[in-house]
């Protein structure tokens, strides 16, 4: 190991020593970290190296991160939590930064943990807006500064505000990483050599981690390595996915690096609709009045639903909304003349007329709500996530989440997230084994069913009432009442108190548990990512 780290040109003071304490210690992850000089105005450029230990006999190393100083940029002022992130910003304005940190430097640094509070409770869109409030502070009146590295040691998790991580892998070497981030800078570097098969090859490995990590469908990876042998520096990918009453549509987004060839992926968005779902080989069209110079009809092909709605609605010269194996084998949908829609198939109305429901989700390097969890999410179900990060604290925390569907989504179009953490005093899975499920006696299957209670999906169990008669149902997750629901195959819900060891009142947990609940509110914590 410390050859490879030294062929990626990475230098390290005592590498043997530090490495040698990591496999002492017995820790299955460490961080090494160390700065790179690159002149006198890159100082604060530093490299950290992800560590991890296997079996406590051997130390891997995969990647490391280049982390550069991020720039001030603008961001939009708004109140949050009654705190004006304008008058902040003016508190920061009037202070010498250059100097020692006096009481009046940390109110102001306290000020950003006050406007950020409740955080986690936010939905993703709105935690950006305040990250982008946090992080523009920072960087513009501590970056470079002697304040800087005095904030960094009372607060670490701030150096993710104050600095940029760029992702390369181990066969990366740190010359052509910071060829890619200083390029214009440091033109006249020398950059080893290394091929552009080799780092797509990587970028392959990587996203198809991601999204496997993501849960996303094999055939959209396989599709993900097609689309990113075209070298386009923006792609999407669409996919329709069945559910219980009509259909999903799933776009991933990718985009290429500016500071390098990687792509990555950093959100995926979810329309929901009650249209049919698509028989295999077909999709929908949207035809045009317009003909192109064969004298053939121009038309948009789509495989969401919602997607096509939404074009079919909003563009001027379509004519005819379809669906088909091509425009010459088609069913009509709607119809429209140059003012209004003149028919809708009676089958299609609920679609078209009905509400599509839609969010997009952010994840990073393959982590946040993976597909499964969000589809599930969209449908009103529960997911179970244990990464959740207090970033005032640094503290990673796990809860319950769902979507408010009755509240108003934000002016980015996403629902707002309500948690249900350690702190609602109920412990959902806990109360599975207080059900007669079969399946729980079976460890592997145990693992199974909270695996996909998790997820947000509706896993069959077996289970038996109070006469002893066994049936398979379906079991959901509701951490909001600290139980579960139990469904047949026709969707109708049973009672679930047939299926208890032991009737509720005789716990005599039914009062508290009331109690506990209506005084519960969704987790709120810091800011985390």
């Amino acid at each position: 190991m410390v050859q490879r780290i030294g062929a990626a040109g990475l230098e390290i003071d005592g590498l043997e020593e530090k490495l040698g304490g990591l496999l002492a210690n017995g820790q299955d992850h460490g961080v090494l970290t160390f700065d790179v000089p690159v002149g006198t105005q890159e100082q604060r450029l530093n490299v950290e190296l992800d560590i991890y230990q296997e079996d406590g006999k051997y130390l891997l190393w995969h990647h490391y991160y280049l982390r550069s100083p991020r720039e001030a940029g603008g961001f939009e002022h708004f109140v949050n939590n009654n705190i004006d992130s304008a008058e902040l910003e003016q508190r920061f304005a009037k202070l010498d930064w250059s100097g020692g940190m006096e009481e009046k430097h940390w109110s102001a640094i306290a000020g950003i943990d006050a406007f950020g509070a409740g955080y986690a409770g936010r939905n993703e869109e709105y935690q950006r807006m305040i990250l982008a409030v946090a992080e523009g502070l920072l960087c513009r009146y501590l970056g470079g500064r002697p304040a800087e590295a005095v904030v960094l040691s009372a607060t670490p998790a701030y150096r993710d505000l104050l600095y940029q991580p760029h992702f390369y892998w181990s066969e990366v070497p740190l010359e052509y990483a910071i060829r890619k981030i200083y390029e214009p800078k440091l033109g006249e570097w020398p950059v080893s050599k290394i091929s552009n098969m080799n780092i797509n090859k990587m970028n392959l490995e990587n996203l198809q981690a991601e999204m496997r990590a993501l849960k996303v469908d094999e055939q959209l990876i396989t599709a993900m390595e097609k689309e990113m042998g075209r070298g386009r520096p923006l792609f999407e990918l669409r996919a329709a996915v069945l559910i219980d009453r009509g259909q999903m549509d799933l776009t991933l987004h990718f985009k290429q690096s500016g500071s390098s060839e990687f792509y990555y992926m950093n959100r995926y968005e979810i329309s929901m609709t009650s249209a049919k779902p698509l028989e295999a080989g077909r999709q929908y069209f949207a035809i045009s009045n317009e003909k192109n110079e064969k004298g053939e009809q121009v038309y948009k092909s789509f495989v969401n639903a919602a997607e096509a709605m939404e074009y079919f609605k909003a563009t001027p010269g379509v004519k005819e909304l379809a669906v088909g194996k091509t425009p010459g084998d088609k069913f009509t949908l709607a119809t429209r003349d140059a003012v209004k829609v003149d028919y809708v198939d009676k089958d299609f109305k609920l679609a078209y007329y009905g509400t599509i429901r839609t969010n997009t989700f952010y994840v990073d390097r393959g982590k946040g709500i993976n597909v499964q969890q969000g589809i599930n999410l969209m449908q009103g179900r529960a997911i179970y996530r244990d990464d959740l990060v207090n970033r005032g604290t640094n503290e990673v925390y796990k809860a319950w989440n769902t979507f408010e569907f009755n509240e108003a989504k934000d002016k980015y179009g996403n629902f707002k997230i309500k948690q249900y953490g350690e702190n609602y005093g109920v412990d959902v899975i806990k109360e599975l084994g207080s059900y007669n499920i079969k399946e729980l006696a079976d460890p592997k299957k145990e693992a199974e069913i909270i695996a996909q209670l998790k997820d947000g999906h509706r896993p069959l169990v077996t289970v038996k009432d109070a006469e002893g008669t066994e049936q398979q149902l379906r079991i959901e997750a509701m951490p909001r009442y600290g139980n579960f629901n139990f469904y047949r195959a026709d969707g109708k819900m049973e009672k679930r108190e047939q299926f208890q060891k032991q009737p509720i009142l005789a716990t005599g947990k039914g009062k508290s548990q009331g109690q506990e609940k209506k005084a519960g509110k969704g987790q709120s914590q810091g800011m985390s990512v």
